[in-house]
């Protein structure tokens, strides 16, 4: 287990992205992305695992397969802008690398409701997020599945006092894998240090504008 730990510190460091241990990075490394290749390369999947099926053959009672639900970060921020105002600058695909660390693009492949699907570019790669919830004005959920994490990221705008918003972000994921739930806290930690600060980059950016 400390071997693994060691990988996953080698391969996703989990720190601040101004932190030095990143010198020798050419950008930040998408870690959240990056634990998860690990997890997948060291066979540590739902019903994959030479770990996990050691265990099950030695009589352990692990099962192969178990959903892990857990909570990466709520954040919330209030926003100076009318409710209307701030719905339209999250939906604003276009411009929405703006405030999303990491994002080069975004496209919608219709309109925002439920369904339609997002491709983003980022570091060099394309990935892609389903709108599983929408209350428009209000409200969207975007769900990205890799490896074996489920991610829902769910947005909320509210009128606040007059001429400001209430905009809470809580991102959510479901691990699939015995061994994921060693490699929650770690995960947790690097989607917390990558997506936070969303809402913040947000704010400055209407407040910029």
């Amino acid at each position: 287990m400390w071997d693994l730990a060691h990988a996953v510190w080698q391969f996703a460091p989990v720190c601040d992205d101004a932190d030095g241990w990143l010198g020798g990075w050419p950008s930040p490394p998408d870690r959240s992305a990056r634990i998860a290749a690990l997890v997948d390369g060291y066979r540590l999947g739902a019903g994959r695992g030479a770990v996990g099926g050691r265990l099950g053959a030695r009589g352990h009672n692990v099962p192969s397969r178990r959903h892990v639900m857990a909570q990466a970060f709520s954040v919330e921020e209030i926003i100076g802008h009318p409710a209307p105002h701030v719905w339209a600058a999250l939906v604003d695909w276009p411009n929405a690398h703006r405030w999303m660390p990491g994002i080069d693009t975004i496209a919608a492949d219709g309109q925002t409701a439920e369904g339609t699907r997002l491709t983003f570019r980022a570091r060099g790669k394309d990935r892609s997020s389903t709108i599983v919830g929408c209350v428009a004005g209000q409200s969207i959920v975007l769900r990205s599945v890799q490896g074996g994490v489920r991610a829902d990221y769910a947005y909320e705008v509210h009128p606040h006092d007059e001429g400001t918003s209430r905009v809470t972000l809580t991102a959510d994921c479901q691990s699939t894998g015995v061994l994921w739930r060693v490699m929650w806290p770690l995960l947790r930690i690097a989607i917390r240090a990558s997506d936070a600060k969303q809402l913040r980059l947000l704010r400055a950016t209407l407040e910029d504008a």
